[in-house]
């Protein structure tokens, strides 16, 4: 599973040193643990794996993570690249593109969307993503997400996507 996506299990010293960097970057008030921390709550209230991304030019930097056991989800990288500058490697990009949440129950029903190297590379099938708009200037460098290794009910994505939408704006609590 990891041959097509090399970038799951790397590792670079600097790693942590540039999701820092990154925090700083999108003008966030906490730091890498304080990420962690609200992924690992909200992973609890979903059950699925979650994320703050910060995405910044051709890199996102999953500056909180948590992939709780039993979501078969395998272990990546905090930094995940665009392929070739064109796709973008998960759905956080379209998120932050689009400028509104981004519910995928199966991501595997829209082509756009089911041609994603995270679907074959780590067994994404369900995607629930909030942008995290900053008041002050009304940019979008950060997502909030949940993911998950199996498509979801009508009635589970719309327990997760409120539940995502609800942690994004408590993320914006100590932003504004």
């Amino acid at each position: 599973m990891t041959d097509r996506l090399p970038f799951l299990h790397m590792r670079h010293e600097t790693e942590e040193a540039l999701c820092r960097r990154a925090v700083e970057k999108a003008g966030l008030p906490l730091s890498l643990g304080d990420c962690d921390a609200f992924a690992r709550d909200l992973a609890a209230e979903t059950g699925l794996s979650t994320l703050v991304n910060v995405v910044l030019g051709d890199r996102q930097f999953l500056v909180g993570r948590h992939n709780p056991t039993g979501t078969q989800l395998p272990d990546f990288s905090r930094i995940l690249p665009r392929l070739d500058g064109t796709q973008d490697v998960g759905f956080c990009p379209h998120v932050v593109a689009r400028r509104k949440a981004l519910p995928l129950r199966d991501v595997c029903l829209i082509p756009k969307f089911a041609s994603n190297p995270v679907v074959n590379g780590m067994g994404v099938r369900s995607y629930h993503g909030a942008p995290v708009i900053r008041p002050s200037d009304n940019e979008v460098r950060v997502t909030i997400c949940a993911i998950g290794s199996r498509p979801l009910s009508q009635a589970e994505g719309r327990r997760v996507d409120a539940a995502v939408k609800a942690a994004r704006d408590r993320f914006l609590e100590p932003i504004r």
